[in-house]
């Protein structure tokens, strides 16, 4: 179950890097995981959609 949960990962994250031609992570960095300046500059817009997204669905 492991492997299948990491490759849909996987596969979710390079769907996101081909949308927004931009790599979001290091592929160089194995341990830890380390984000580029790309993914670095969009976190906070994602962590403010979803908090939106969190609280919209809490209230219906």
């Amino acid at each position: 179950m492991r492997g299948s949960l990491q490759s849909a990962l996987s596969r979710l994250i390079q769907l996101l890097e081909t949308r927004l031609g931009a790599a979001l992570i290091d592929n160089h960095s194995k341990n830890p995981i380390h984000l580029t300046i790309a993914s670095q500059a969009l976190l906070p817009n994602a962590l403010e959609h979803r908090y939106v997204y969190r609280t919209t669905v809490s209230r219906a």
